[in-house]
């Protein structure tokens, strides 16, 4: 049964530098860099696609971001007041979190920045369905959001991680999870035990 839980990661070491190097180092355009003035907000909702990357400035109207792997993230209206751009990356593997007990069911993905929604609104993260692995059912569905390990950040060097699940539905034919806190890490669908 999927669990709103925290693992250790795996891969619990990000290095530190910036994101922006980070998306460098990957071989991705690397986002701009921060300017004087907060960005204009959007009149309307924004769709965004790509790629490798989908990057879009988010305003109160809200906005939706959309990779060709088919992870998608939607920002609804009034989930941010300040302009923010925010920006999602196609995470190098899927094979992410694979454990005894736990398998990744879809790409792994980064958003950043660390963002967080207005109370009574949450981010949708959602992916393409696909079949289960053999002994899984939809109850052991998760969303696995990594954040920061509050009790081992460094104030430089590497940063220890921690995996949070969060319930996924089944929404026409896709797999959809609500979360109200993106930590500016990856996120990926998995099941677990």
């Amino acid at each position: 049964m999927a669990r709103s839980d925290l693992v250790a990661s795996d891969h619990a070491q990000v290095t530190t530098p910036p994101p922006v190097d980070v998306t460098r180092d990957r071989g991705i355009d690397a986002a701009p860099k921060a300017s004087a003035s907060p960005p204009e907000p959007p009149a309307a909702h924004v769709d965004a696609m790509g790629n490798a990357q989908a990057q879009t400035v988010v305003g109160p109207a809200g906005a939706t971001l959309h990779l060709t792997n088919g992870m998608s993230l939607d920002i609804p209206s009034g989930a941010v007041t300040t302009p923010v751009e925010v920006t999602m990356v196609a995470g190098e593997s899927s094979q992410l979190l694979n454990s005894g007990s736990r398998q990744t069911v879809s790409p792994s993905v980064e958003v950043r920045p660390a963002i967080a929604a207005n109370a009574g609104t949450t981010f949708e993260i959602s992916a393409p369905l696909v079949a289960l692995p053999r002994g899984y059912s939809d109850e052991d569905l998760a969303l696995a959001v990594e954040r920061p390990d509050e009790h081992r950040v460094l104030d430089r060097g590497p940063m220890r991680t921690l995996w949070q699940n969060y319930p996924v539905e089944r929404k026409g034919g896709r797999i959809v999870a609500h979360v109200d806190t993106l930590h500016g890490l990856r996120v990926v669908f998995v099941v677990t035990r």
